[in-house]
Parts: C-alpha cells; sequence; structure tokens
C-alpha cells in the first residue's frame, strides 16, 4: 500500500527584514559577504582581522561557485544588458591602455589585484540578484554594513580628523552615507513589522545626522540633492509629507554646532575658497586633468596614474612649486576621461546614463501595469542611488569604487524580477505554486481483450 506523505502549504508572507532570518543559502550569504567586505570594508574595523585577507578568500569561492554552478541564462541576460555592456567595455579599455600608461607597472598592478577582484565581485553579484527576494538579501546586508560604519562612527564622537574605515577620509564616508540612505527608505515605507519601521527610521535619521557632522561639503550637497529628488519622485508619500524631510535637513543643518555651521557656510563662498585659488583645489585640479585628457584622448595617463601625471607632465609653474606633489583627481568624470581617455569617458558616463534610462522604463512598465507600489518605489530610490553617486562622485575619486557595480547590480535583478513577472501573467500560463507537484493525468481504461475464435460483439 502506497502512503502518501502530507505536503505543506508554503509559508505566509513575511515582511523584508524577517526574510532574511529565513532562507539564508549558500550562495546568498556568499554575495552578503562580498558586500560587507568590498563595499562596507568590514575587515578594517579591526586590526585582527586584516591579516587574514577575508575579500581574497571570499574572490576565491565566488569564483569556485561561478565555475561550478555559473547559473548560465541569469548571468547571461544580465551581461547583455546595455549598462553592464558599457562598463565591462571601460574595464577593458583600461586594460588595453595599460601598455601606454605613464606607470605602466602601476596602472597594471592596479587593474590586476583592485579592479579585477571588484569585476569578480559584479559578476557574482550578477549572477545572484535575479529576483524580488536577493534584492532584498542584497539591500539588507547593505543596511547592516551602513549600520555597523554608522555605529562606529558615533561611538568614536563623529571625527572629523578620521574615520572608522582605512584609507577613507569624511567626504569618502559621507558619500557612502548617502548611497545607503535610500535603501533605508525602502525598508522603513515597505516594512510591515512595526518595530522593523521604526528601526529603519532611527536608522535614516542617524545615517543623516551622522553625514551633516562629517563636516563634508560635498556630502551635504548629495544629501539635500537625494532628499529634495525624493520628496518630489515618490508616488505614495502625501503631499502633507513631502516637505518633511527638507524641513528636517533644514532643521538638522540650523541647530547643528556651530564648527559644522561655519563648514557648511562656505558652500556659497567660492570666490576665496582654496579650492578656486589654489594649485591643489579641485577646480585647478579638473582643469589640469581636463588638459591630460586632451593631450592623450585615446588611453589617457592611465589607469591610477593621475597622481603620476601630476608629478611628470603638470604644466611647468605647477611643478616648479615648493614641496609640489600630485593630487587626486577629485572628481569620477574627470577621473575616468584622465586616466582611460575620451573613449573611456564616453563609455563610462554612458553606463551610468543608460543605467538610469532602463531602470525609469522598467518602472514606467510597472506603473501600466499596476504592479506592486513596493517595487515602484525600489526604482525610484535606486535612482536617488545614481543620484547621489553622481553628486557625491563630482568631488570624488571613486569611478573604480564597488558601490556603482553594485547599482548596477541591483538595476540588473530588478529588471529580471519585472521580466519573471512578465512571463508569469501571460495569458495562459499556470504558475505552480512552490511545494506543490503536478497531477498526473488519469490512466484511460485497457480495451478487453479479443480471444481468437470467439465472435466480437
Amino acid at each position: 500500500m502506497r502512503v502518501h506523505s502530507q505536503r505543506r502549504a508554503p509559508p505566509p508572507e513575511t515582511g523584508g527584514l524577517l526574510r532574511l532570518v529565513r532562507g539564508l543559502q549558500f550562495r546568498t550569504a556568499l554575495m552578503m559577504g562580498l558586500i560587507l567586505t568590498y563595499l562596507w570594508r568590514f575587515q578594517d574595523l579591526s586590526p585582527i582581522l586584516r591579516p587574514f585577507r577575508i575579500p581574497l578568500i571570499l574572490s576565491l569561492v565566488a569564483m569556485a561557485t561561478l565555475l561550478l554552478d555559473p547559473k548560465e541564462k541569469v548571468l547571461w541576460r544580465a551581461l547583455a544588458r546595455p549598462y553592464v555592456v558599457l562598463y565591462l567595455l571601460w574595464s577593458a579599455w583600461l586594460a588595453v591602455g595599460v601598455p601606454f600608461a605613464l606607470e605602466s607597472p602601476d596602472a597594471w598592478d592596479y587593474w590586476s589585484s583592485s579592479h579585477l577582484t571588484n569585476l569578480v565581485m559584479f559578476v557574482f553579484l550578477l549572477s545572484t540578484v535575479r529576483s524580488q527576494t536577493s534584492i532584498r538579501f542584497a539591500i539588507g546586508a547593505h543596511l547592516v554594513g551602513v549600520s555597523v560604519i554608522t555605529f562606529y562612527y558615533i561611538k568614536q564622537g563623529w571625527p572629523t580628523s578620521f574615520t572608522p574605515i582605512v584609507g577613507y577620509d569624511r567626504n569618502d564616508v559621507a558619500l557612502m552615507f548617502n548611497l545607503a540612505i535610500p535603501v533605508g527608505f525602502f525598508y522603513a515605507l515597505t516594512e510591515k513589522h512595526r518595530r522593523m519601521r521604526w528601526a529603519a527610521w532611527a536608522l535614516v535619521g542617524a545615517v543623516g545626522l551622522s553625514t551633516i557632522l562629517t563636516q563634508s561639503r560635498g556630502g551635504f550637497l548629495t544629501v539635500a540633492a537625494a532628499v529634495v529628488f525624493l520628496s518630489f519622485r515618490v508616488r505614495r508619500i502625501k503631499l502633507a509629507q513631502r516637505f518633511l524631510p527638507i524641513v528636517a535637513l533644514v532643521l538638522g543643518t540650523v541647530f547643528a554646532p556651530e564648527d559644522v555651521k561655519d563648514r557648511l557656510s562656505t558652500i556659497l563662498e567660492t570666490e576665496e575658497d582654496y579650492n578656486r585659488t589654489m594649485a591643489s583645489g579641485r577646480v585647478q585640479i579638473w582643469e589640469r586633468g581636463i588638459v591630460y585628457m586632451r593631450d592623450r584622448p585615446m588611453t589617457g595617463v592611465g589607469m591610477d596614474n593621475f597622481f603620476v601625471a601630476e608629478n611628470r607632465i603638470a604644466p611647468p609653474e605647477i611643478l616648479r612649486l615648493p614641496r609640489w606633489r600630485g593630487h587626486a583627481p577629485h572628481n569620477i568624470f574627470v577621473q575616468s576621461g584622465a586616466e582611460s581617455g575620451m573613449v573611456g569617458l564616453i563609455l563610462f558616463t554612458a553606463s551610468l546614463i543608460a543605467a538610469v534610462i532602463s531602470l525609469n522604463r522598467t518602472r514606467a512598465r510597472l506603473v501600466r501595469k499596476r504592479a506592486s507600489e513596493n517595487w515602484i518605489l525600489l526604482a525610484d530610490l535606486l535612482t536617488a542611488s545614481f543620484l547621489a553617486y553622481c553628486v557625491g562622485g563630482f568631488f570624488l575619486s571613486w569611478a573604480y569604487s564597488p558601490f556603482v557595480m553594485f547599482l548596477f547590480a541591483l538595476v540588473a535583478g530588478y529588471q529580471a524580477s519585472e521580466e519573471a513577472m512578465v512571463r508569469a501573467s501571460r495569458p495562459g500560463r499556470k504558475v505552480r505554486r512552490p511545494g506543490r507537484r503536478r497531477p498526473r493525468p488519469a490512466a484511460s481504461p485497457r480495451p478487453a481483450p479479443i480471444v481468437l475464435g470467439t465472435p466480437e460483439p
């Protein structure tokens, strides 16, 4: 006698952050580890962790996972996205420019070590972030990262001379905070559980306050641009509530400490600012970077060679300055143009524009189909993240940052989830519920055997 096992019904839907506790698989856990180490650099928070080279170990595991289980359909579909193609072409063009760099060993060392490992993380994210659940896991890890870094920064008393991450100054940390604020808004507006929702709001407030207290003028402009954009872009916010973030930003600035207000007040005093008057200021660095790009329009000075160009091919009056040393480009567009030429600048800028266009086209399709407001909201928040990257990156050397790869992977996963919903909603297509088997067709009755010599009825 055949005994049928009792089939369990699929578990009920739960809120966003609680999903991280259930159903965590190896590939998802590896993805979260890559986000926490490559984006948020958890290994730099403690001297005990640094010798273990955790990012390298995770990269090797990610490469092995891609070889053993590459998820071909998902990966090839993601690699065919226009913004992914453009960004990978830019990365390849950087490799092509290595032999023509001012210092080829420096360019090759940076491309083969730092940038190549970032590309491994990027490809792994493209093969893993492919559904609504995986997107929630990815941005959940993003939230964990900003929570820990914010805790360390508050614990140290909001310093301006150093940060919790080695090699990052306050401007870098401010941009990291600004890239995480939209993610906090997503959970604050979509989480079903009240405590989780209030925790997300508290995190957004702590990150926003920490951004202001870094005294980073570029960070302040970035958070202001993101807040204004979200206040008028997000549909689910009531008209009376649209100005609350702007009011909170203004009040936070008014009641900030005096040193913070003095620092932020210099945003409008551009004529006497060192960024305009000194050779080490950003404006004059940008002007020299444009000259480097104009003189070497095809491949530029080489990856990570802007500092070399500042000390070798800068104008003679600059090189004759006492105690002169080179500076970073302090602009993602100047950095990509000067180090990879006009061709590289076009590819890099086009990848950002293509990602935003693809994201908003997907959002428009979801609006027409009256899809979930939560996923329409996510498109607006991802657009705000790209805006924050461009505004904040206008003052920083973040062209090779893994954060932009993470944003590209989120957009690819967002498009993949929308395409899956379209395929599931096609007429005549039956969607099987997880955990249930397809019923077998009933067997037709067999005809009676015909015996020779017996007349048929």
